[in-house]
């Protein structure tokens, strides 16, 4: 195992992606902190797992749509870690649903998940980075996003700003040697895909992709591991796509 020694804030860790992201991360060296909203059991499985990897992990669970509560989370975290060293921001809540039946309520909290913790992460981040003098952020957007959701065009919504986020934030922290990338995912066979998968059968969803095939949440977290190391010092402000083909912009 390579030794990188670093520690990593990662928002949804206790599965899917975040998962993924998580573990390869801890088989390469670096130490994790990591945030779940709902499934203790999950991410403590997940906790342990990284431990055996001989890297130490804390979890901790917020609601993302309350900015008070992760306000006083990052606030807490900063003042017992003096260095961390990358933030992944790959928390996200995704619920499908006829456009004319999103009411306020449904848009809010995907908007505050998807979008407003992700700015204000960002923010709270930046204040320390800026005192490191050096930084890491690595964004998780979507396909959605740059494609338009039919299915979800408030997450769609928000995944874009997401990609805007991280170009604002790459010319603005750039200063202070702190780099801000994105991947955006095509489709992964996270547990929403799986439930597509049920429905409408892999065969018909691999077609839809030019590779023709389903992505894995391993493929997301090895271009995580890439912006996290030195291999991609000197690149910012980009998106990372990891679609198969499936958008080629």
């Amino acid at each position: 195992m390579q030794k990188i020694n670093k520690l990593a804030l990662i928002t949804g860790g206790s599965r899917g992606i975040g998962k993924a992201i998580a573990e390869i991360f801890a088989e390469n060296g670096i130490n994790i902190i990591f945030t779940y909203n709902e499934n203790k059991k999950k991410a403590e499985i997940v906790k342990k797992f990284i431990i055996q990897k001989g890297v130490q992990c804390e979890i901790k669970k917020i609601d993302l749509s309350n900015k008070k509560t992760f306000d006083l989370f990052l606030k807490k975290i900063t003042k017992k870690h003096k260095k961390i060293d990358i933030l992944v921001n790959n928390a996200g809540y995704l619920k499908q649903m006829n456009y004319l039946n999103i009411d306020q309520k449904q848009w809010y909290k995907t908007i505050d998940v998807n979008l407003t913790s992700v700015f204000f992460m960002i923010q709270s981040y930046a204040k320390l980075a800026m005192k490191q003098k050096t930084g890491n952020i690595i964004n998780i957007s979507s396909i959605g996003g740059q494609t338009g959701g039919v299915k979800a065009p408030h997450y769609a919504a928000a995944k874009l700003a997401v990609l805007s986020l991280t170009k604002s934030f790459s010319k603005l922290l750039a200063p202070y040697n702190i780099r801000v990338n994105a991947i955006s995912p095509g489709i992964i066979e996270t547990d929403l895909v799986k439930k597509m998968i049920a429905k409408e059968g892999r065969s018909a969803i691999n077609r839809s992709v030019p590779l023709n095939k389903i992505g894995e949440t391993k493929d997301i977290a090895e271009a995580a591991l890439f912006l996290a190391t030195k291999k991609s010092k000197y690149i910012t402000g980009q998106v990372i796509n990891v679609n198969g083909g499936l958008y080629l912009g």
